[in-house]
């Protein structure tokens, strides 16, 4: 018993343990269901505001999540401590379900080797190799837009998909697909990300998808689009060429260690993974730059006088990039404000802790890259467009973990090279045949879905410069 008028001596100092981050209330996250399907950036950012950095939240009230904005944890899960960061269970499992298990959707030593085979299609020297048979394909691309334009307003969405997945399917197997087989796989993509948009934020909801039909029919899509490739895989063995495109370094390449060639399967695998990854990035990328840079005119002159000083009517070549500063600071601004993966998310495999935050095994963890890249405390006027802040501050603000459109770390995107390339080389050609303007359409507005594209499009009208 303690004797009045006596104080207690101190005890050794305990370590304080960190508070845990905030949380969304369930049935709050539940309630917003509906408004998250309808734009998921604007419910995170507005809890992003208020909680911090690193916060819990429900997806349909029941998956628990980690979402962070904070560079800091960036840094740690995609570089620091990759290793115990695997891909959750929605691309694991939801992705494989349509997939298969490629570069995408595998870890450890398996992805280290699909990685290192599949990174031979975008070395330096390929890409210089590939910029002819590209710029061929864009051509032949616009002289499709030609036709449309002239019969009035054009959505520039659909318009840069045709020139991006043209020119993707061409560097992939050396041979352009037939427009309708384009469309039919570009199609099946959309359709089948949005039908994992809403297993992932509809969890509850995958049994009833499996009884109503919805899975079997997302899965005839699927294998609809892989016919195709398959017979692209088919032609190739049987006509025995050597092309150093996708295709062939995965024909040529073994599926493991003990050098057994890849069968179809894999190979399909691995070149439909890429063609989903590099889907829809680079269109709709260039379709927000386009639609920037007609309410910025100063910044569309700058990049016209740009590409027109370098590059006169030569085709773009790879070495050109770094000789166009205001054309691809244009660029990084509309992939800051308009990231085309507007989050990625990882699964703990061990207990782990940033900072103040602990991180417990098993836990799904989404870097919110859409909320780090408009956060206050770390962009000055976060909202307006400003392309100049990247040649200003350029290499700190790419390098910081605050300006994420690939990703980060031995994960980041395989094709950020060749989308940079696609991006300026399809930039330069528009700029430098038309002027452009927008149409008297509903205001623009973002969807986020697994790519944030456009909602109903960017309608505009083009006019052919003397």
């Amino acid at each position: 018993m303690q004797a009045i008028g006596v104080r207690p001596r101190p005890g050794p100092a305990r370590p304080s343990s960190p508070a845990p981050p905030p949380r969304v209330d369930r049935l709050r996250a539940f309630l917003e269901t509906p408004e998250l399907l309808d734009d998921a950036t604007r419910v995170l950012s507005r809890h992003a505001d208020r909680l911090g950095g690193a916060f819990y939240y429900y997806f349909g009230g029941v998956k628990k999540v980690l979402i962070a904005t904070d560079p800091e944890i960036f840094r740690h899960i995609f570089k620091d401590n990759y290793e115990n960061y695997f891909k959750s269970d929605i691309q694991i499992r939801r992705m494989g379900e349509f997939l298969g298990q490629g570069m995408l959707t595998s870890h450890g030593a398996p992805w280290r080797r699909k990685r290192r085979i599949i990174q031979h299609a975008f070395d330096a020297d390929r890409l210089a190799a590939m910029a002819d048979d590209m710029e061929a394909t864009l051509a032949r691309s616009l002289t499709g837009l030609e036709d449309r334009i002239a019969k009035g307003p054009v959505e520039v969405g659909a318009e840069m998909m045709r020139m991006t997945f043209a020119m993707v399917t061409q560097s992939m197997f050396s041979t352009r697909l037939p427009d309708d087989e384009i469309k039919q796989i570009s199609d099946g993509i959309v359709a089948i990300q949005a039908f994992m948009v809403r297993q992932i934020v509809q969890p509850y909801l995958r049994p009833w998808f499996a009884v109503n039909g919805q899975l079997r029919k997302h899965q005839r899509i699927r294998a609809a689009g892989d016919e195709i490739l398959v017979r692209q895989i088919r032609a190739r063995r049987a006509d025995g060429r050597r092309c150093r495109d996708l295709l062939g370094i995965l024909l040529e390449a073994s599926e493991s260690e003990d050098g057994v060639p890849m069968s179809d399967r894999q190979v399909l695998i691995e070149s439909m993974q890429i063609l989903v990854a590099g889907h829809e990035t680079s269109s709709n990328a260039l379709t927000w730059i386009l639609y920037l840079l007609s309410r910025n005119p100063e910044s569309l002159r700058a990049a016209r006088d740009e590409c027109r000083a370098v590059l006169g009517d030569r085709p773009l070549r790879p070495g050109d990039l770094a000789r166009l500063p205001v054309t691809t600071s244009i660029i990084d601004e509309a992939l800051r404000l308009y990231p085309p993966f507007w989050m990625i998310d990882r699964m703990a495999r061990k207990a782990d802790r940033v900072g103040a935050v602990s991180i417990p095994a098993g836990s799904t963890v989404i870097a919110f890259i859409h909320g780090a890249q408009h956060a206050p405390d770390q962009w000055s006027a976060p909202e307006s467009f400003k392309p100049e802040r990247f040649i200003e501050e350029g290499r700190a603000l790419r390098t910081g973990f605050r300006h994420l459109p690939f990703g980060a770390g031995p994960r980041r995107c395989i094709g950020a090279n060749y989308a940079m390339m696609q991006m300026v080389m399809i930039l330069n050609a528009v700029l430098r045949r038309y002027h452009f303007v927008l149409a008297d359409h509903p205001p623009v507005r973002a969807q986020p879905m697994i790519v944030q594209r456009p909602r109903d499009g960017v309608w505009m009208h083009f006019e052919k410069r003397c």
